[in-house]
């Protein structure tokens, strides 16, 4: 599983990470610890600062469990937290 993890961290953007969450979800499932990747998940993208991606990462998990609802649940919550963040161009504007 750690061999994964160092191929997701490797990855180079969000559409590149992806596919690594799913295999990792199906090595999660089998060992019945799929609370510990969403855990980790989370974890990394909060690390990171990157709570949008993290976001997606989770609906991918969520996708890949078979957990459909779950995963527009997190695309919809990444989607109205950037429309509550102010835009660059509006702080710009504001400068």
């Amino acid at each position: 599983i750690e061999l994964y993890w160092r191929s997701f961290e490797l990855a180079r953007d969000v559409d590149d990470k992806i596919p690594h969450v799913e295999a990792l979800t199906e090595l999660y499932l089998r060992t019945n610890r799929f609370p510990q990747l969403v855990d980790r998940l989370e974890i990394v993208s909060r690390e990171a600062n990157k709570s949008r991606e993290g976001t997606l990462w989770m609906a991918a998990a969520h996708q890949a469990a078979g957990e459909v609802g779950c995963s527009v649940d997190h695309t919809r919550a990444s989607s109205s937290a950037r429309s509550r963040s102010p835009s660059r161009k509006a702080n710009l504007v504001r400068a």
